[in-house]
């Protein structure tokens, strides 16, 4: 009588096991993700492009104002050459791949480059999908600004400058480049050519999408302007309002 009453505890006390989920519920909460990925897709892509956006405006900022810095501490000049992409072959839409620094070495240091300069950093890319805006980019953009001026040619202000040089866009495969080019100078301005008109409009914005790439100002809803003082080469950032 005992072990019967301990064996009937025994049984109460065992754990009941709960019920699994059935293939039709996994297919149904499979089905119900499937939908709210599909509509949320849309509107994380232009979140995941202003961080990319804000990523690489920062870094360029950088960029430049360690050029600016160096070109005071070491008395020379530096130089910054953004690369067009080699690819596109529509004027209108040709872009830029990313950039890069040069400042000329020690006296009797060899080197390959045309200028005579040698590299300060490695090429920095631009992140997939960021595009140079080119109507909204003076440095790139710069037909009709006073680079032909003669005084601007008599004090060294020519920028920005325009040449080709072979690059490895693909490992062991170099292929001819255009690039732009500008200076910053040993006394933290630049070589930027001068005028009254135009002094404060050496600057490059960034989109976030090929549309934007060659919108007017009053279309674009995200971009990462740069501009550059082309006299004392300080810089200031033009973000749209959060």
């Amino acid at each position: 009588m005992e072990d019967q009453r301990k064996m009937k505890n025994r049984r109460r006390t065992l754990p009941q096991r709960r019920a699994g989920f059935t293939l039709t519920e996994l297919l149904a909460v499979l089905a119900v993700m499937g939908i709210v990925m599909a509509f949320s897709v849309p509107h994380l892509a232009p979140l995941l492009g202003a961080a990319s956006l804000k990523k690489d405006g920062s870094t360029l900022v950088s960029s430049l104002g360690e050029a600016r810095q160096l070109a005071m501490s070491l008395s020379t000049d530096v130089e910054v050459r953004l690369y067009e992409n080699p690819n596109v072959n529509n004027a209108s839409s040709k872009n830029y791949i990313g950039y890069q620094t040069f400042r000329f070495p020690p006296d009797g240091a060899q080197n390959d480059d045309p200028s005579g300069m040698v590299p300060v950093q490695r090429r920095i890319n631009f992140s997939d999908g960021i595009m140079v805006n080119t109507q909204l980019s003076s440095i790139v953009n710069f037909a009709g600004l006073a680079t032909n001026d003669r005084r601007n040619r008599e004090s060294g202000r020519v920028g920005p400058t325009q040449d080709t040089v072979d690059l490895e866009l693909v490992a062991g495969a170099p292929q001819p480049v255009t690039y732009v080019a500008f200076r910053f100078t040993s006394n933290g301005g630049t070589n930027f050519a001068v005028d009254s008109n135009v002094q404060d409009t050496y600057h490059i914005t960034l989109v976030s999408d090929e549309a934007s790439a060659v919108a007017p100002a009053a279309q674009l809803r995200d971009f990462f302007t740069v501009q550059i003082n082309p006299l004392n080469g300080s810089l200031q950032v033009f973000e749209p309002l959060p």
